[in-house]
């Protein structure tokens, strides 16, 4: 089980990064509008670490916010 993404320090940099995205799925060309703060109408997403993470891998820099649907092509394949 991968605890460490109950810990604040995550969630803070999680949000952190959909913020500074403007709430957008980050996989080029798609752009859509993530639910949270920014978007309640928006689609459900998840944050994708970089696959060579420099430094502290849950760090801001290392996360990006995609959609369900670009972040199952990341993790399926």
């Amino acid at each position: 089980m991968r605890t460490h993404y109950d810990s604040r320090a995550y969630r803070r940099n999680r949000m952190e990064r959909y913020m500074l995205v403007g709430g957008r799925c980050e996989r080029a060309g798609c752009g859509v509008k993530l639910k949270g703060p920014l978007h309640e109408d928006g689609v459900p997403w998840q944050s994708h670490h970089v696959n060579n993470p420099v430094g502290d891998p849950d760090a801001v820099h290392n996360l990006r916010c995609l959609c369900h649907q670009h972040h199952n092509r990341y993790t399926k394949g």
